[in-house]
């Protein structure tokens, strides 16, 4: 049982950046803030009067870093420092440069200035020449500067995996590789120390694992440096030639050695005298190394030291002194270099040791030249053990634990291998790129940096990136050799700010046929919603790309209302296609701005009350829904979900999801209504009563681990946050780590909390180690990244037993993974699988789906699975501070959940049908017949079946399987939804009565493109308001009317093709009924079954009956291939 501490721990989330506290918990981006905020006070100590800047750009891993220092604005201006974010990398590394050179001049303000640039690999690659020259210049003596690079080696939300040390040291700046948050800070203090003593630039490596991970960190006062004395003076100055930089750097590298030696950076770890290997290490590949020891059973530095393993941790990890290297692998038997990526590391050291000491050299390779450690990649703790494994038994190490890890189930590599699940990130519902990277008939267009980078895999004839800001460049080397005329070029807002607005001008000066499509979203919502520099708007990019020569411009807006009294031509969303079409036909350069804003961003404005909610609301008629699509087609949004019903699949919109952008409406369907009225009032059942039993014993250790595995957007980093702020507050260690890429777009997002009494090594949870699996996501927990964590002996799981709608059905449109046959999947890794329907649950306790991962929570840590306490789990509920009584709700439904043996009981749709009997099944739609036409048309419906049913008796199956397909596609073509039926349904009580309960002062519009009235489709379908309540009230009226000589419908092409279909279906059942064999049984019934994709309405319908129809001729021929000859010959005759 967990020991419930007496007190919790006193905290706000303000305290991490108050200096007096010595333990706080921080995220990896909170650590840089805290980092300056330590150096500010620092120097105020130390009589110092200075002041900071930091400037950079963000991207992964410091996606968030300028929102971070937004939010400690107060903190940083009281410590005198300024953040100012840059257009881009190497004008913010130019901007650095600068403060630099605040002492060459009169007026400064302070002693100095130390500043701080940050920008992801790809940004240091684009500043390497900004940089080159400042770290030539030097830095201030009371000045400095820390480069800190965001390195995503395992492109998790990159364009290529990352490791910035290479060109960090062809720039010449000494690199320091930080293993935590700790030393992060630690590392960023003593590189500003060392820049000023040195002159030169100080680069801070940021990996993704350090800045996605957050943790307990225990904080001692600034280390007091020490400054050896030399006479040369390293500093920027006046008057320098290029050749003095040269010299002069040269001798500032030097004193690189001169402060290590002063300050160590570089230690080891675990001494052992004569070793049998020494490893050398640094970074996170440190932590790693530790846990891999420590799962081979070498958990203490006594172990190690027993085991004949000589640890060595680099802190710094260029320039390197060669000699200290030499003096502290000395006595070493063999030398074992862990590093991921290339051999950066294993090549100073064998340059270090040439002409002194020849010792065998380990690391990428093995003695015998065979592969050990891979060159690409993160390198991680399983990499590391199967190495040692490898090389144990030739070194004669003593690893207690090797023959566990060596026979481990997850060893099982063919099945892995074979596992073809997984959750391909898509457009969040309602953003701006589900329509407008669309393309007209027979173009094509390449893809640029940002979430529109997603259209190369839609099938939208979008192929090709560049680097950020060369977008659409390629094609000046392209366009003179190839008969394609045209293309587009994707280009973002963000982009276009930071550097795109070249790639046009380079395209108008080449004279290429190109329209760039600048997608105006209003915010980069890739890196966490932040506004584009510059308050960039719609008029100010029309008036640039003008003066850069473009032969046309032309806004296609989302909101019109905006574009009034323009000097440019704009229209109306619906028109893209046609602007389109019009653009690729005229020569040279053109320009498209489509402008509509970040649907991210809008809901994050609408859930602080910065924006209005939303004045219409679309709602699905289940009636008169199809089930064909079209609307996911038409929108691209995942907020459509499909379900399961008596009358077939249906489709449903997802409110609590929906951004209201009412693209869905443009859907071949009129299925969808508008919905204008209040929003929908939340549907609350007071749970306050709720007293769950007490959680029984908790069944993990206290150094547990626990894996979330979700979607992007459903709150799985926010219970990660919760699980890890609620130990802390329990005083226990705690760490985690959010792997997200794509995750915020739909992908997979798979969180690591580990959490210990003591010192937690690393964040990543190491293979078949995971305790508890909380699966928000039942696709996302048998994905390759998170089946290889668990164990059949150790991890227990809670899956949420609905699916986000995914990929496959938002885009390839097929069926969706049933969760069924994923939750069997995840039983063959799990030994204890619970299913809970989290969504249901917190839908009926707080009125929205979107806390059903604070269900799950609740619902696991009721079942004994988290290690922290009830009391704790409560408080960092309520320090999340976002809809805290919602959230603890839902929390409380997941509890009281697990105490029922089903759970929260829901109704389940898709077992209707199955449970109903045959003649209830008929019976139901006879009546529903007579509602549709008349009485007579019913009874002629169970008639025709009486004869099917009479007939399928006779064969030995004895489930009726024909019967049920006849009965079901019969209903179908009988009731077709024509212009009467629709009418009726829509106006149905029922269906009023539902938006009634759901809306207050609720008005319906409607939204209908038959072919009668609206010959051209491409100009979208016609709205009605309330007001057409009536006309169709009338309309349903006139149903007698039906087929007969004055149904002014009965000559339309659809429905020619509804009688074409009933005849069709009519004869194919009546050949079946008259040849059916025991042979031709099952081809009977796949023979009928296909009419069932014949759905939707107008040229969808149509197109489904043509790919239908020529499936029914190969299903014709393989019943018939069934039939006896003798049958076929009998009825010839």
């Amino acid at each position: 049982m967990i020991e419930v501490p007496n007190r919790l721990r006193e905290i706000t989330l303000a305290q991490k950046y108050a200096l007096d506290e010595h333990e706080v918990w921080l995220t990896g981006t909170q650590g840089l803030v805290r980092m300056v905020l330590e150096q500010s006070r620092a120097d105020t100590l130390a009589g110092r009067h200075t002041a900071g800047f930091v400037s950079g750009y963000r991207g992964s891993p410091l996606a968030g870093v300028d929102l971070e220092f937004g939010r400690g604005a107060a903190e940083l201006r009281a410590a005198n420092v300024r953040f100012q974010p840059a257009i881009n990398e190497d004008l913010a590394a130019t901007a650095i440069w600068g403060s630099q050179q605040v002492g060459l001049f009169h007026g400064k303000r302070y002693d100095g200035v130390y500043g701080l640039w940050y920008g992801k690999s790809p940004g240091l690659d684009r500043s390497a020449d900004a940089i080159r020259h400042a770290n030539m210049a030097g830095t201030a003596p009371l000045g400095g500067v820390l480069a800190v690079v965001g390195d995503d080696p395992d492109c998790k939300s990159s364009t290529l995996p990352s490791d910035s040390a290479g060109l960090l040291r062809d720039l010449q700046l000494p690199i320091l590789d930080p293993t935590d948050i700790n030393e992060l800070i630690d590392f960023g203090l003593y590189g500003w120390a060392l820049s000023r003593f040195t002159g030169l630039w100080t680069a801070l490596l940021a990996q993704t694992s350090v800045m996605d991970s957050s943790a307990t960190i225990k904080r001692s006062p600034a280390a007091q440096f020490e400054f050896p004395h030399f006479e040369f003076d390293p500093h920027i100055r006046l008057g320098d030639t290029p050749y003095e930089q040269e010299e002069r750097i040269t001798q500032k590298l030097a004193l690189v050695r001169m402060f290590q030696e002063a300050n160590p950076l570089n230690n080891v770890a675990v001494e052992a005298p004569d070793p049998k290997l020494a490893i050398i290490t640094t970074g996170k590949s440190y932590t790693n190394v530790r846990q891999a020891l420590h799962l081979l059973g070498l958990s203490s530095d006594t172990d190690i030291e027993r085991a004949s393993i000589r640890l060595i941790k680099l802190g710094l990890l260029w320039p390197i002194d060669h000699g200290w290297l030499r003096t502290h692998v000395h006595g070493a038997r063999s030398i074992l270099v862990i590093e991921s990526k290339g051999a950066f590391l294993e090549t100073e050291l064998k340059a270090a040791l040439y002409g002194h000491e020849a010792l065998p050299i380990l690391g990428k390779r093995d003695l015998d030249g065979s592969p050990l450690l891979s060159p690409f990649g993160e390198l991680q703790v399983d990499a590391m053990i199967q190495a040692l494994a490898t090389i144990g038994p030739k070194l004669k190490l003593e690893l207690p634990r090797l023959d566990h890890y060596a026979n481990r189930p997850s060893g099982d590599a063919q099945a892995l291998a074979s596992m073809n699940v997984n959750r391909k990130p898509l457009f969040c519902p309602g953003c701006p790129h589900s329509g407008s990277t669309k393309l007209p008939e027979g173009s094509r267009a390449f893809a640029g940096i940002g979430c529109h980078y997603m259209a190369q895999w839609m099938h939208r004839e979008t192929y090709l990136f560049t680097h950020m800001g060369g977008e659409g460049a390629n094609w000046i080397g392209q366009a003179p050799f190839t008969d394609t005329n045209h293309v587009f070029v994707n280009l973002g807002d963000g982009t276009y700010s930071h550097s795109g607005l070249l790639a046009i001008r380079a395209a108008v000066a080449a004279g290429v046929n190109v329209t760039y499509k600048i997608l105006f979203n209003d915010a980069v919502a890739m890196t966490g919603g932040q506004p584009v520099e510059g308050d960039l708007t719609v008029a100010n990019v029309v008036a640039q790309v003008r003066a850069e020569g473009v032969g046309d411009v032309h806004v296609v807006a989302d909101d019109l209302s905006l574009h009034r009294k323009v000097n440019y031509k704009v229209s109306g969303r619906a028109s893209l296609d046609a602007v389109q079409r019009r653009l690729r036909s005229i020569e040279g350069c053109t320009v498209l701005i489509v402008d509509h804003a970040c649907a991210t961003e809008k809901r994050r404005k609408r859930k602080r009350g910065l924006a209005p909610p939303p004045s219409r609301y679309v709602v699905i008629n289940e009636e008169v829904c199809e089930g064909c699509g079209d609307c996911v087609v038409t929108s691209g949004c995942s907020a459509i979900k499909t379900v399961q019903t008596a009358f077939g699949e249906k489709r449903q919109i997802e409110q609590a999801h929906c951004i209201q952008d009412g693209a869905c409406v443009d859907g071949y369907c009129p299925a969808l209504v508008e919905v204008q009225g209040n929003p929908p009032p939340l549907h609350e059942m007071d749970v306050g009563w709720i007293a769950p039993k007490d959680p029984p014993e908790v069944s993990v250790p206290d150094a547990a681990n626990l894996l979330i595995a979700g979607v992007g957007g459903t709150g799985v980093i926010t219970v990660s946050q919760i699980l890890a702020i609620a130990a802390h507050l329990d005083g226990k260690q705690a760490s985690s780590l959010d792997m997200t890429g794509l995750a915020q777009k739909g992908g997979a997002v798979i969180s690591h909390i580990r959490i210990a009494p003591e010192h937690v090594w690393r964040t990543r949870i190491a293979e078949c180690e995971a305790d508890t699996l909380i699966a928000g996501d039942a696709v996302t927990a048998t994905s390759r990244e998170v089946v290889p964590l668990l164990a059949r002996d150790r991890t227990c799981a809670v899956v949420n037993d609905k699916l986000t709608p995914s990929y496959r059905s938002v885009v390839d449109h097929d069926e969706d993974h049933v969760v069924t046959n994923v939750v069997a999947e995840l039983r063959h890794w799990v030994g204890q699988v619970t299913t809970f329907d989290a969504v249901a649950a917190a839908e009926h306790h707080t009125g929205s789906g979107t806390y059903a991962n604070i269900a799950m929570l609740g619902f696991a840590y009721q079942q004994g699975l988290v290690p922290v306490s009830l009391a704790s789990l409560r408080r960092a509920i309520e320090l999340n501070d976002v809809a805290v009584e919602k959230n603890l709700k839902a929390f409380d439904a997941g509890r009281f959940a697990a105490t029922e043996s089903k759970g929260h009981e829901t109704s389940d749709d898709s077992n209707q049908a199955a449970a109903e009997s045959l003649k209830t099944f008929i019976g139901t739609r006879e009546k529903r017949l007579a509602a549709y036409q008349d009485a007579a048309l019913g009874r002629r419906y169970s008639d025709e079946l009486q004869l099917v049913q009479r007939i399928d008796s006779q064969f030995q199956y004895g489930e009726f399987k024909l019967t049920w397909v006849a009965a079901g596609e019969l209903y179908r073509f009988l009731a077709v939804k024509d212009e009467y039926e629709v009418a009726r349904l829509l106006t149905q009580y029922d269906f009023e009565r539902d938006i009634r309960r759901r809306f207050d002062d609720a008005k319906i519009g409607y939204a209908f493109a038959p072919t009668w009235l609206r010959k051209d489709l491409t100009k979208g379908k016609l709205r009605f308001g309330s007001w057409f309540r009536p006309v169709l009230r009338v309309i349903a009226g006139l149903r007698a009317l039906r087929g007969g000589w004055f149904d002014p419908f009965r000559t339309s092409r659809e429905r020619e093709l509804d009688r074409l279909l009933l005849d069709t279906f009519r004869d194919d059942l009546e050949f079946v009924l008259n040849h059916v064999t025991e042979e031709s049984y099952t081809h009977s019934v796949a023979l009928l079954g296909a009419y069932q994709d014949v759905k939707g309405f107008g040229y969808v319908r149509e197109e489904n009956w043509q790919h239908v129809s020529e499936r029914l001729k190969v299903l014709r021929a393989r019943f018939i291939e069934g039939v006896s000859p003798r049958v076929l010959a009998t009825d010839s005759a």
